[in-house]
């Protein structure tokens, strides 16, 4: 059996409904499957590839953010 990665993980799912597609993204720490932070994005399918990278920067920041926080703390 795999073994999954102890540290923080990225999730999310998408919907599609009337046009809009519905984005929710966690980060979660797989160590003890704490939800760190989440988000919810509601935007037309028209205008995915223009926000995909705006998504993307936003959870690489609360990941640098978690980690560094973490390397702090220890």
């Amino acid at each position: 059996m795999a073994q999954r990665p102890i540290g923080p993980e990225v999730t999310g799912k998408v919907t599609e409904r009337a046009g809009m597609l519905l984005i929710q993204t966690d980060l979660i720490n797989t160590h003890n499957q704490t939800q760190l932070w989440s988000e919810r994005y509601k935007i037309p399918i028209a205008d995915l590839f223009e926000v995909q990278e705006e998504i993307a920067q936003q959870i690489a920041e609360q990941l640098h953010m978690r980690l560094t926080g973490s390397l702090q703390k220890q």
